[in-house]
């Protein structure tokens, strides 16, 4: 998913449109332990 925003970013740049990409999965925190994403709803 990376490279292909990456290449969708080097093609569309010249138009000034900028591309990101957010990929969900489990978040490396400060003391080394994997916490899962979660979704907060208030």
């Amino acid at each position: 998913m990376a490279r292909a925003t990456a290449s969708a970013a080097i093609d569309l740049a010249p138009h000034g449109i900028r591309v990101n990409c957010i990929g969900p999965g489990a978040i490396d925190t400060r003391d080394g332990s994997l916490e899962p994403l979660h979704v907060v709803s208030h």
